[in-house]
């Protein structure tokens, strides 16, 4: 299955955004994505190289505010029958500080969750985030950002990627 997260994505006029996906579960076989924007623009397709993040960006044509667009992931098994589809909200807003600061939370949070450091110890999934001598200082702050947003260990997988993340 795939996830990217259901609530609505902020964006504005002119501004590129980051359409956001995961793929999670069992992760054999090879993959393919496509990103339809939802606005009557081409989708983009490729292959997928790494399956916590598939990602491209996309400017969206001017809008009135509140306009949402339902953008769609889909993968493909290139090997199997699997396919998977999942809607990723974006919602137009004017362009103001709040628009801007809440952009640059989602953008923070998936950058976070494209940089966490996975590993299987002993056939237990786990995560942390480098930071030299400081990773649990590194890793906790991280956490306590995913969190204050409301993604959390027993949230809905197929729903927010970072549950996951966040559960490593």
């Amino acid at each position: 299955p795939i996830s990217g997260d259901s609530r609505g994505h902020p964006t504005w006029n002119g501004n590129q955004v980051i359409l956001k996906g995961s793929l999670h579960g069992a992760l054999g076989g090879s993959f393919t994505y496509r990103w339809d924007p939802g606005d009557g623009q081409p989708a983009e397709t490729g292959n997928v190289t790494d399956p916590y993040n598939i990602s491209v960006s996309h400017t969206y044509p001017d809008a009135r505010a509140k306009t949402v667009f339902s953008a769609r992931l889909t993968v493909t098994g290139t090997t199997t029958v699997q396919t998977s589809t999942c809607v990723y909200p974006v919602v137009v807003y004017d362009e103001s500080e709040a628009a801007q600061a809440e952009a640059a939370i989602d953008d923070g949070l998936w950058y976070l969750h494209t940089q966490m450091a996975r590993a299987n110890e002993s056939g237990v999934a786990s995560g942390y985030w480098e930071g030299g001598a400081w990773d649990v200082g590194v890793t906790g702050k991280a956490m306590l950002a995913f969190e204050i947003q409301g993604h959390r260990a027993d949230g809905e997988a197929a729903r927010d990627p970072y549950v996951e993340t966040v559960q490593r």
